[in-house]
């Protein structure tokens, strides 16, 4: 293929002029070369037929030997239809630029999303901080008045237990037998002494490290401004209290315990009486005993209700605290199952216990409790032909002084406790029974019943001790003959 130099000419060809003109005014637009010919090299690909332009094309010069050819038009492109538009194929530059600028585009796009997401955020930001402060300036606030309010109450709780300021109250106060911690917390509470008794007890408990502490019964004069362990020592035992033992025996009198209690330096006999005939107890069945109907004549109050036991108490104590400790251990013995068998019985408690006093004092062994139990029952319920009980023994009551033997002139003495001569039951008990003769004026038995078939109505204690039963007067007046006559040979074999 040869090739061409493009100049100017001097000399232009008229028929390829095209006007300078015309030329300017015609819009050249690039066109994208075909891919197959892009794909070509430079060499392989064909000269394009060059387009008329307003230049004149000169005439080239031949090698010399070679015929002169007729100067051609210069070259231009093939008036072959236009191949298929198609991308061109970037380049470098191209890409790189397309890079920047996607990402220029990216930025200005992300740039209003960033800018709302910050300002989002400040708000959150702010909105958390201001939560914050809150949470803060109430938990500040919180324990400001919790702490206000524990200091106050604690210089409350101070100000009572030590006495520090307060107002002057003097009180005069009684503690009864068996107070306890609260007892004499709501007596202080109530007396105005304390401001809160929980506070009183609590102190207590811990400051003693025991909830059962023992208060002495008594009056006393306290003072508002005296503090709670001033409180407990006037009210508790001191150094070198002394405790003294007492046995009261079964079947013992009132009169017999009040000497008893006296002679081991226990109280008064007048403020024995007095506690026994007035002193209002707090007890169940003192109100059973108040409310019932009573004979007249009956010598003391409590008389059978005195449990006799052994009893540990303060050689400083109270008549009526001593008296406490018996009517609670009687209230300890005397059990429901006790006031079911009176309905069964058809009695009341006061008649249930003066029948034990008597069975008491009439038996030797209690053995024979139940079988003298039974023979006072049918009297009490065969009372149109036995009327009278006729116990020796509450004749013995109703002398000033204990016989051993009992004369006619006793007999006949005029007490309504003399069964001789008054009917049915005494007014009052004649001693302080114990359990097992209370059990057997609940449940009788009937000894002669038992072997011949026959009741008993009569009877009388032998020489060894023993009651012997008689269910006629015949029988009874043998009985007691043979009894006479065995003390006369006992007595007669002891001189010989």
């Amino acid at each position: 293929m040869q090739e061409f130099e493009t100049k100017n000419q001097p000399n232009q060809d008229p028929e390829i002029l095209v006007s300078q003109k015309e030329a300017n005014s015609v819009p050249v637009t690039p066109k994208a070369e075909p891919a197959e010919y892009a794909a070509q090299t430079p060499a392989a690909r064909p000269t394009p037929a060059r387009p008329a332009t307003s230049a004149p094309s000169r005439a080239r010069r031949m090698p010399s030997g070679t015929a002169q050819q007729k100067p051609q038009p210069p070259l231009q492109a093939p008036a072959a239809p236009a191949p298929e538009k198609q991308e061109a194929k970037p380049s470098v530059k191209d890409a790189v630029q397309a890079l920047f600028s996607d990402k220029k585009e990216r930025k200005v796009e992300e740039e209003p999303k960033k800018e709302k997401a910050s300002k989002k955020e400040s708000k959150t930001d702010r909105g958390g901080i201001v939560v914050s402060v809150l949470k803060a300036l109430v938990y500040i606030a919180f324990v400001l008045v919790v702490s206000g309010f524990l200091a106050v109450y604690g210089i409350r709780v101070a100000n009572d237990i030590f006495a520090f300021v307060k107002d002057e109250v003097t009180v005069e106060v009684t503690v009864e037998e068996g107070d306890t911690l609260a007892d004499i917390a709501d007596m202080l509470y109530n007396e105005g002494l304390v401001e809160n008794a929980d506070w009183f007890r609590i102190y207590t408990e811990f400051k003693y490290r025991k909830s059962t502490l023992e208060f002495v019964p008594g009056t006393y004069t306290l003072n508002s401004t005296m503090n709670y362990k001033e409180y407990i020592t006037m009210l508790t035992p001191r150094g070198g209290r002394t405790i003294v033992s007492v046995l009261i025996p079964e079947g013992f009198t009132v009169d017999q315990i009040i000497d008893l209690l006296v002679e081991k330096g226990i109280g008064t006999r007048e403020g024995y009486i007095d506690a026994i005939q007035n002193y209002d107890y707090n007890y169940e069945f003192l109100d059973v005993l108040d409310s019932i109907e009573k004979k007249e004549g009956r010598k003391y109050r409590l008389e059978g209700y005195l449990f006799p036991a052994k009893y540990d108490v303060y050689q400083d104590s109270s008549e009526i605290a001593v008296v406490d400790k018996m009517l609670a251990a009687f209230q300890a013995n005397f059990t429901e199952v006790y006031n079911d068998r009176l309905t069964e019985l058809n009695m009341n408690m006061d008649e249930v216990i003066i029948l034990a006093s008597i069975i008491q004092r009439e038996a030797h062994f209690s053995s024979d409790m139940y079988y003298i139990s039974g023979v006072f029952h049918n009297r009490l319920n065969n009372s149109a032909n036995f009327p009278f009980l006729g116990s020796d023994a509450t004749v013995q009551y109703a002398l000033p002084e204990h016989k051993e033997e009992l004369t006619k002139e006793d007999l006949a003495v005029d007490s309504p406790y003399n069964t001789h001569l008054y009917k049915g039951l005494t007014p009052g008990a004649i001693c302080n029974p114990g359990l097992e003769a209370i059990t057997a004026a609940l449940y009788p038995e009937d000894k002669l019943m038992e072997s011949r078939g026959v009741k008993s109505y009569y009877f009388v204690a032998g020489y060894d001790g023993y009651s012997i039963f008689g269910a006629t007067a015949s029988e009874h007046a043998a009985n007691i003959a043979k009894v006479a006559a065995d003390k006369e040979a006992a007595k007669a074999k002891s001189n010989a």
